[in-house]
């Protein structure tokens, strides 16, 4: 994931800073005025990286006790062991995710990643349930966002010479986050303290667009799983996510008074569920499929909706106009720091 060589030094640095901080605005605060990198980078730019590399630093500094994650965040809970996999989008990993997970017992997965993967014993989570907490206009904003990342920014990178098939790491060491003088942190590994984990959660309730669409899934992904593991009574079960739900779904499993809190301030309106579902299974989707597909080709990277169902809704309409609009800002953005470049160069 960030699969970065961190040094000793700056793993205590960022230790310290978060024994430090009461919360999580305290922490961004202090990381500022340290110049802690590429931890401030992060705060500037994407909170999910700055989480985790805050978080994989202190757990560098001091180990969580207990078993290693390994291939997920494990977390007991009524005598049954919820084992969170997180994994990137990339569809060339069909035969990978089979030898995986095809015939593994007791699987939930995210909307359409059990199509996806072929993964005919997951139980797949529908999308209205998927969605059912989030508001419309964080749905919108967030299917938007999510569009643009997956198809239209990795064609820009690609076109401008950039080398976003990085920006995942090796397919091996996805849920590497930092290696500290040997000493690796992955995904399931890394932790806060209880009020800064608190806190920053508060953070993605409250972030852009796309944080906040992905952390309200998450709860209704950690409500559905646990609905599967009891209804069934089950002694251990398997959840298939993207990466970035990872610890907001293993948050909400350890924490059900704040998914209580969180879920009450949402609501669950049955009308808005339908309306969700008729959108993800839009023609759009498929559109944003084939975006995606080409873009995985050309340079390795994925996201965007792609696994989606595919009937026919012109409900999605708003989203696609929403998309052409974003992407239209961006491209008239690169076209004036281009032509202010022109002209330096001249100059």
């Amino acid at each position: 994931m960030i699969n970065l060589q961190v040094s000793r030094e700056d793993a205590e640095k960022a230790a310290r800073i978060v024994e430090e901080a009461e919360n999580w605005k305290d922490l961004e605060k202090r990381v500022i005025e340290s110049g802690l990198q590429p931890a401030k980078q992060y705060i500037e730019e994407y909170l999910f990286f700055a989480h985790l590399f805050m978080a994989g630093c202190y757990a560098a500094v001091n180990p969580r006790p207990g078993k290693r994650s390994g291939t997920a965040t494990i977390v007991e809970k009524e005598g049954c062991d919820y084992h969170i996999h997180g994994i990137a989008h990339l569809r060339n990993r069909k035969k990978r995710m089979q030898e995986a997970f095809g015939s593994m017992e007791n699987l939930v997965s995210e909307t359409g990643m059990a199509h996806k993967y072929r993964l005919k014993h997951a139980i797949s989570q529908p999308r209205g349930d998927e969605c059912k907490y989030v508001p419309l206009k964080d749905y919108f904003l967030g299917l938007a966002s999510s569009i643009y990342g997956g198809t239209i920014e990795p064609l820009m990178l690609l076109f401008q010479g950039g080398h976003a098939k990085d920006a995942l790491g090796k397919e091996g060491n996805e849920r590497l986050i930092i290696n500290v003088d040997g000493t690796k942190v992955r995904l399931g590994d890394a932790y806060l303290p209880e009020r800064l984990e608190h806190s920053v959660m508060q953070e993605y309730a409250t972030a852009g667009s796309f944080s906040r669409f992905t952390f309200i899934r998450s709860l209704s992904q950690a409500e559905f799983i646990e609905k599967v593991a009891k209804g069934n009574s089950l002694k251990e079960v398997h959840g298939l996510y993207g990466l970035i739900h990872e610890p907001m779904v293993a948050y909400f499993l350890r924490h059900p008074e704040k998914a209580a809190e969180l879920r009450q301030g949402l609501g669950n309106k049955k009308a808005r569920r339908g309306l969700y579902y008729g959108l993800s299974a839009s023609p759009w989707a498929a559109f944003t499929g084939v975006g995606v597909d080409a873009a995985e080709k050309c340079i390795g990277l994925a996201g965007g909706i792609y696994h989606a169902p595919l009937p026919f809704e012109i409900t999605c309409l708003a989203v696609l106009l929403f998309s052409a609009y974003k992407s239209s800002e961006q491209i008239a953005k690169a076209g004036t720091e281009w032509k202010l470049r022109r002209k330096k160069l001249k100059a």
